[in-house]
């Protein structure tokens, strides 16, 4: 009944408004993140919830900063799940995935603390690994390519960081005074695809 409640409060807030701005993404999320956590829902109500944020982070949203990420990470990895048959528990499972992979590949999932990412990752690693019952084949296959997906997310994050820095330094080593002094080189990092 709660959940039906916020999901009512933020249509008819949404129709009554004169301007987006005077509308909070953590309003729009709060149905959402209220679906995922509570316990009372069963599998198919937190599925729909969780495709709703992946929806969010996909198209692209411009409501969804750090804060936000920060919101849909946090319900993702402390959903209250009651299992109704070992399907529907899946579905959740592998949508909880594509919310954490989201959020880490959106632009301000870098902003994201270290010890969330990591969070992140053990929550996957968890779900591959979660028994008993074992977890299906293609439900591991999900949770090993979504934390594929995440630490190459996040080791590109570090190479082209450590690229800003090495420019960084570059500019700060060339001389003021007109010399043709040559900048130091960079070291180029390897690619991996």
């Amino acid at each position: 009944n709660s959940l039906m409640n916020s999901a009512l409060y933020v249509r008819n807030r949404s129709y009554a408004m004169e301007s987006c701005t005077s509308f909070g993404a953590l309003d729009v999320l709060k149905p959402f993140v209220d679906a995922v956590r509570t316990p009372e829902a069963t599998g198919p109500i937190p599925l729909v919830a969780l495709s709703a944020f992946h929806q969010f982070l996909e198209v692209g949203c411009s409501f969804i900063t750090a804060r936000e990420l920060d919101e849909m990470s946090n319900a993702a990895m402390n959903a209250q799940l009651e299992v109704t048959d070992s399907q529907t528990h899946e579905a959740v499972l592998a949508g909880i995935i594509q919310v954490l992979v989201g959020c880490i590949k959106h632009p301000f999932g870098a902003t994201l603390s270290e010890n969330h990412q990591l969070k992140m990752l053990h929550t996957c690693f968890n779900i591959s690994a979660a028994g008993p019952p074992e977890p299906s084949e293609l439900l591991q296959q999900t949770a090993k390519q979504g934390i594929q997906c995440m630490v190459t997310t996040m080791f590109s994050r570090v190479r082209i960081s450590n690229a800003h820095y090495a420019l960084e330094r570059m500019a700060d080593a060339t001389p003021t005074d007109g010399s043709n002094v040559a900048p130091p080189m960079i070291p180029q990092l390897p690619v991996y695809a």
